[in-house]
């Protein structure tokens, strides 16, 4: 018999930032794209978070076991860990020369407490300090506090989600992509959904919201400077979703997003507010049992408080995505995004993007996971000649000889070119990591 549609999750996460080692989309709201109507919220691909750069957050584990780690007590589940992770990159600094390379330590912790009958409420708390030996970035203290929960009111599913994250970002778009290392940044996030279904038809609403504070930054030529620069970004969506068949259902998104900005220190710093409007138009098949596929189509519409400095566009945006699952030990995914990012600088508009992604998930064994990966996203803009494309490859091993001790050994290279057209809004840089993870469970 056919099974009835299911929203397609990849696992893959869009834009110029390429997390694939990415945390929980409750904190990550520093880089959004408009969303697309098939679009769900990202899930983490691996279950190792590491040193600069990386996001820190609740991991996926790939065996499946999360429902008897820890320690069950008063209805809830608390699993802790400690955590040692060794790596070696070739240019932490993310300069457009090939720098020296470094080692660096990381020492974290976590705590995820979650319903132990499987319910919606989870919490999670988070440490990191990372050093460096010999590059002059100094000690990387981070702190992450994620909440999310479900409530039900009126007939109305309402879940919730809060965030903390004071932590670093790589190569963010915050600074119109001139600062490829930023440090010193604090992310505030808050989402409310408001979903509800009147026979096979399903209403979802959402806002969300962050406000991103950058302490410090440095340049691709490697000039470090103290900033007040912050995002404050609100976001509002409605999508609308209809069967058609049992494997079928079409989904309409309207989105609003809206950013203020405050940038001091850079060069040339612009200060509008702006809005991104998206409207897009979807459907979803499930092909087989195993085979599920997503595409959709729509306008998004970029405008500014300061028009004379920062002009109005209009793009396409749109996806397409496959997602192939034989079996519970084994996820594949592929797929196409184009789409806009907001840009906070003179004469541009926003910046176009085209990312292709590819995934692959496997558990070899009850104790043997691999993971691979591979996205290339290609921007542009409307005002300036040339384009930029950033790549990232990523593979891991993980090993869990025992359910305290998680194994994992990973590799990852990220690589930006820059046409010479756009050498002067943004540099070219390579980087390799090589990384050894050690996690136990308490």
């Amino acid at each position: 018999m056919n099974q009835p549609a299911r929203p397609l999750s990849l696992g893959i996460g869009f834009g110029l930032s390429l997390g694939l080692w990415s945390a929980s989309a409750l904190v990550m709201a520093q880089e959004q794209t408009p969303i697309p109507a098939a679009e769900q919220e990202t899930k983490s691909s691996t279950a190792i978070p590491v040193g600069l750069s990386e996001p820190l957050g609740p991991p996926n584990d790939p065996f499946n076991d999360t429902k008897t780690q820890g320690h069950v007590w008063g209805g809830l589940r608390y699993v802790p860990d400690v955590n040692m992770a060794y790596y070696h990159e070739t240019n932490p600094t993310k300069v457009a020369a090939n720098g020296p390379g470094d080692n660096a330590r990381v020492l974290y912790a976590t705590l995820t407490v979650s319903d132990a009958q499987g319910g919606p409420r989870k919490v999670f708390v988070g440490v990191a300090q990372t050093r460096f030996n010999h590059v002059s970035l100094g000690s990387d203290p981070r702190r992450v506090l994620t909440y999310q929960d479900r409530f039900s009111v009126a007939g109305w599913s309402l879940p919730v989600r809060l965030g903390y994250n004071a932590d670093v970002v790589s190569r963010s778009s915050f600074l119109s992509r001139k600062a490829n290392t930023e440090l010193g940044v604090t992310v505030k996030s808050a989402g409310l959904d408001a979903n509800r279904k009147w026979g096979h038809t399903r209403l979802g609403l959402g806002w969300r919201y962050s406000d991103v504070r950058i302490g410090s930054a440095a340049t691709a030529e490697g000039v470090t400077y103290r900033s007040s620069n912050s995002n404050t970004q609100h976001t509002l969506r409605a999508k609308l979703t209809q069967p058609v068949s049992e494997t079928t259902e079409v989904i309409v998104l309207a989105q609003n997003q809206s950013y203020a900005y405050r940038s001091t220190g850079a060069a040339d710093p612009v200060n509008p507010t702006s809005e991104v409007m998206t409207a897009t138009v979807g459907v979803q098949h499930q092909l087989t049992e195993a085979v599920a596929l997503a595409a959709d189509l729509g306008r998004a519409r970029k405008t500014s408080g300061r028009a004379d400095l920062v002009p109005a566009a209009t793009h396409g945006v749109g996806s397409i995505k496959a997602g192939y699952t034989p079996s519970d030990r084994t996820e594949a995914s592929i797929a196409y995004l184009a789409g806009v990012e907001e840009l906070n600088d003179t004469g541009v508009s926003n910046l176009k993007t085209g990312t292709w992604s590819l995934g692959l998930g496997h558990r070899i064994s009850p104790t043997l996971a691999t993971t691979v990966s591979f996205d290339r996203t290609r921007v542009a803009t409307n005002e300036l000649d040339g384009r930029v494309i950033d790549s990232k490859f990523y593979a891991a091993l993980l090993w869990k000889p025992d359910p305290r001790v998680l194994l994992a050994v990973a590799f990852s290279r990220t690589r930006r070119q820059v046409s010479d057209g756009l050498q002067d809004f943004v540099q070219p840089f390579s980087n390799n990591r090589y990384l050894i993870n050690l996690t136990y469970y308490l």
